[in-house]
């Protein structure tokens, strides 16, 4: 994102020293110029589809971009929001994992991670304490679709969430 745009460009970045951006086509779907936090994460299924999630205090919302390689184009298809009224800070982390998106809130009034599908309803939440101004950071291990260890840390402390699949 570069002034609240959002510009798509093809791998390799630079080609020739050029940058060469992909167009963008918005499709009449109103992009909000302000999140708390937001992530890009691709469609494990769909390659050219890829995601941006993103938080505003009282929302969360997931737009849908197909990439088209051949005719250098972008389209936005879709947009999705979901109100989460917990969310009621200024303080956020995110992050996209193989099976989630997971925010965290360090000055909600119930300062929490909060775990949500890729259709952006919630999954599980975890309580995280009192209300702090510092960030409740976030980074996962996934060794497999079955299996996540979720690190949270705030300035004093590491949690370790483990989360494995029930196969039974």
């Amino acid at each position: 994102m570069v002034n609240h745009e959002i510009i798509f460009y093809e791998k390799p970045l630079i080609k020739g020293y050029l940058e060469s951006p992909m167009t963008m086509n918005l499709n009449e779907i109103t992009v909000l110029e302000v999140f708390g936090t937001f992530e890009f994460g691709r469609d494990e299924v769909k390659s050219t589809h890829c995601y941006m999630y993103g938080v505003n205090t009282g929302s969360m919302y997931r737009y849908t971009f197909e990439v088209n390689l051949e005719a250098k184009t972008v389209d936005l298809r879709e947009v999705l929001t979901e109100p989460y009224g917990e969310f009621d800070g200024k303080h956020y982390k995110s992050l996209v994992t193989k099976n989630y998106f997971i925010v965290s809130c360090s000055d909600c009034g119930l300062p929490q991670v909060a775990l949500f599908d890729h259709q952006i309803k919630k999954v599980k939440s975890f309580e995280m304490g009192q209300s702090t101004n510092d960030p409740i950071n976030l980074a996962a291990y996934e060794e497999s679709d079955r299996m996540m260890q979720l690190f949270v840390a705030t300035r004093s402390q590491i949690d370790s969430i483990i989360m494995q699949e029930n196969t039974n």
